[in-house]
């Protein structure tokens, strides 16, 4: 069993998109993760191994050929709960997300979305659904997350 603070740094260390800074973590823990052989490297430069994906729970392969099904299984294991996820046609067509940096009001269409899920504005959702992403891209499937208010969008790259 790990906790959370390993899990997340196991999660950021699995990210391709976001890079694991040791600093803001407790030297025992990533200790603790080296040791149990679930993590590699030195100093700055840590690589999660093949135990460590192991270590969250994760298959090597998910045997599924939907992107949306891969998608909800890799969620659902890295959540530790089962995620709802809506059908595009579920969706508002547009939705306007207020900028308050730059005084203005940005449009966002849904046209193009596959499905999406609640965010709750945990920055380690974004970096879930980056995983799942990944899974579904080693199946052949493009796929890509992203996040507007209160949804993750999941699209086709294009």
């Amino acid at each position: 069993m790990i906790s959370a603070n390993m899990k997340e740094i196991l999660l950021y260390s699995l990210s391709e998109e976001h890079e694991l800074y040791p600093e803001e973590y407790s030297p025992r823990s990533i200790k603790a993760l080296l040791k149990r052989g679930m993590l590699i490297g030195e100093e700055d430069d840590y690589e999660i191994t093949k135990k460590g994906i192991q270590g969250l729970g994760l298959p090597s392969k998910i045997r599924a050929k939907r992107p949306k099904t891969i998608i909800k299984k890799i969620m659902n294991i890295l959540c530790d709960s089962e995620i709802e996820f809506f059908a595009a046609k579920d969706l508002p067509a547009i939705a306007a997300d207020e900028d308050h940096y730059h005084d203005r009001t940005l449009w966002h269409n849904f046209d193009d979305v596959l499905f999406a899920m609640q965010y709750w504005g945990d920055d380690l959702e974004l970096i879930m659904a980056q995983i799942a992403c990944d899974y579904a891209k080693k199946q052949g499937h493009l796929i890509y997350a992203e996040r507007v208010r209160h949804l993750l969008l999941f699209y086709n790259e294009e």
